[in-house]
């Protein structure tokens, strides 16, 4: 059994199922909803108005009628003594047995797994059934779940890995109604009876239920003949607290406690729903026509949920990803051929409708071409011509992509393998700034980071009309920096990592100035940062020198996150959501997902 603090040591039989991180976060939420569902109620104690039962041994306490003859004798003959028994609570008395009452002998649960509880009070749902099992232990009772939604109304009654995982894998689209109010009274009907019969005669009596529903206010009202007692989730909706729920639990003798509960950080709550037990993985699949040029690059889309690879020939590879490593079929890879004798340059998306837009160059001109909804084929276009007599942007040989960044329909910003900033507006290509390092794209805004001496943050969003820009400029943090900004990369909430010497790198964010230090070995390549949080705090990640494993570069030192089977080629962490992918020399692509700490794709990319 794990080690758990004391504070979560009355659900610690309950928790054991889940690894230790899993288990200190849900053991929070099971803490909190503990004090709304409070103790499950125990037999009467004696003096109650239940029937005796025999004798139940012998005890300090009781009447003076049920003394034990042998001190009946000893106030006889050692009357002193026995004042003295009395007075210390010496004497002994016979115990009368009860039966214990028959009713809430077990425990039942069920859950709503319709469309208004996806997502946030699912953590509560787990939380509800850890809680309930103890609690039904704890009393002796047994326990059984149920799913609403379930038409076959099955009870499952027992709580393990197996289970939890079929409890979190239950989703439905629909709301429960009375026609499943109807199915589950007779089902329960039917168990009852069942049970009766066979306990019929026994010390015991008959058993009943006591009936949990868990889910949103609507079903609990569908089923309020059902289930009396309920604890009613629904998400919280408020702006500043994201990861909040309001939870409110009614039953039959106590008034409706409510409470807003304060879920785990995001990226343990994701794991908590998709792989709390860190058993599902992705299936290697193999993509067919989308192989990739060897010094191909990775690029994210913004949407979080694709990805940009310069393929063979030209083509440009796009390659949706699942979100979870439990989806067995990933979609399939996209191709799109620049027309006529036009070369792939960039990729990006343009912010609201995710449009995917491709930056080629040919003939002395940039062209930004509007990619159909399959990304297969341009249904528009537009050419961007650059100054007469400079040579063209992006040079024939090279096969790294980059990214194109959509401020509006008229202005959209990029980097060229020289490091400069260009700014596509009208039918014009100009630079805006000839040494960034990086360059990152977020709601409404695109930001740069120079290579100037201290560094600059630079942030450029597109004037009310769409037709002009706007610049921001932020210095970067205070502390020398001898010869500038050797590097740069940029993450999510406003963090930048600066490459200050060889070894050395420095997470900051611009709004504040303040950063960490971390250190790095000679050979690691840092391709991301991050900021988990708590006691994790900000990070680096990086792949390491012998360009096997990626690791993250921490407070608390590196930490292993994914092993390749061949060495890395590339690797890139996503600028919109927590992902890392990365191609090995044996043609093999891999994305792995920060929040479920597991791969979500493993494909070998083929040619035709």
């Amino acid at each position: 059994m794990i080690a758990l603090p004391r504070a979560l040591a009355p659900w610690s039989a309950a928790l054991a199922l889940f690894p230790r991180e899993i288990a200190l976060s849900l053991g929070g939420v099971v803490e909190k909803l503990s004090l709304l569902v409070g103790p499950r109620p125990h037999a009467a104690p004696e003096g109650g108005a239940d029937d005796p039962d025999g004798l139940g041994g012998i005890g300090r306490r009781g009447a003076y009628e049920r003394l034990l003859a042998t001190d009946w004798a000893l106030a006889e003959e050692a009357p002193d003594e026995f004042l003295r028994r009395a007075a210390a609570a010496e004497l002994l008395f016979v115990e009368r047995a009860h039966r214990s009452p028959a009713a809430a002998r077990r425990c039942v649960a069920l859950f709503d797994a319709g469309c208004d509880q996806l997502g946030a009070p699912r953590v509560v749902h787990l939380a509800a059934l850890v809680l309930l099992a103890q609690r039904a232990r704890d009393a002796g009772a047994s326990f059984a779940w149920g799913v609403l939604q379930d038409e076959a109304c099955a009870l499952v009654e027992e709580v393990t890995a197996a289970s939890v995982l079929a409890l979190l894998g239950r989703r439905s689209a629909r709301r429960p109604g009375e026609g499943d109010a109807r199915r589950w009274r007779s089902a329960l009907d039917a168990a009852g009876s069942a049970g009766a019969a066979r306990r019929a005669g026994g010390a015991g009596g008959v058993a009943t239920a006591e009936t949990w529903l868990i889910g949103a206010p609507a079903a609990a009202r569908a089923f309020a003949e059902l289930a009396s007692r309920r604890i009613e989730v629904e998400d919280g909706l408020d702006p500043l607290a994201p990861a909040s729920v309001a939870v409110r639990v009614a039953g039959p003798f106590v008034a409706p406690r409510e409470v807003h509960l304060v879920l785990p950080p995001t990226a343990v709550a994701v794991r908590l729903l998709r792989d709390p037990f860190q058993v599902a993985a992705a299936v290697p699949t193999r993509a067919a026509g989308a192989a990739m040029a060897p010094a191909s690059n990775i690029v994210f889309g913004q949407d979080g949920k694709r990805l940009f690879l310069y393929g063979e020939h030209g083509a440009l590879v796009t390659f949706p990803f699942p979100q979870s490593p439990r989806v067995v079929t990933p979609p399939k890879p996209r191709l799109f051929c620049p027309p006529g004798d036009q070369r792939l340059a960039g990729v990006g998306q343009a912010q609201g409708h995710r449009k995917t837009l491709v930056l080629t160059q040919g003939g002395g001109a940039l062209f930004v071409h509007e990619l159909s909804k399959r990304g297969g084929a341009s249904v528009r276009s537009a050419a961007f011509v650059a100054p007469s007599g400079e040579p063209p942007p992006f040079s024939d040989l090279d096969t790294k992509l980059a990214l194109l960044c959509p401020l509006a329909d008229r202005l959209l910003l990029c980097c060229d393998p020289r490091g400069r900033l260009l700014c596509l507006a009208g039918s014009q290509v100009s630079a805006l700034q000839e040494r960034v390092l990086a360059i990152a794209q977020r709601a409404g805004e695109v930001v740069a980071i120079t290579a100037d001496d201290p560094p600059r943050r630079l942030t450029f969003v597109a004037s009310r009309d769409g037709a002009a820009l706007k610049t921001k400029e932020a210095p970067g943090p205070p502390g020398p920096r001898r010869g500038g900004c050797e590097g740069a990369v940029l993450g999510l909430a406003g963090l930048a990592a600066l490459q200050t010497s060889p070894l050395e790198w420095a997470v900051t964010r611009f709004e504040d100035g303040a950063d960490r230090r971390f250190s790095v070995r000679e050979g690691d390549e840092v391709i991301g940062v991050d900021d988990l949080g708590g006691a994790a705090g900000p990070g680096l990640i990086v792949v390491d020198r012998t360009r096997t494993r990626i690791e993250r570069v921490g407070a608390a030192g590196a930490e292993t996150w994914v092993s390749a089977d061949a060495p890395i080629a590339h690797a890139s962490a996503s600028g919109a959501g927590p992902q890392v992918a990365f191609t090995t020399t044996a043609g093999t692509l891999s994305v792995y997902s920060i929040a479920a700490r597991a791969l979500v794709l493993r494909a070998a990319l083929e040619a035709r």
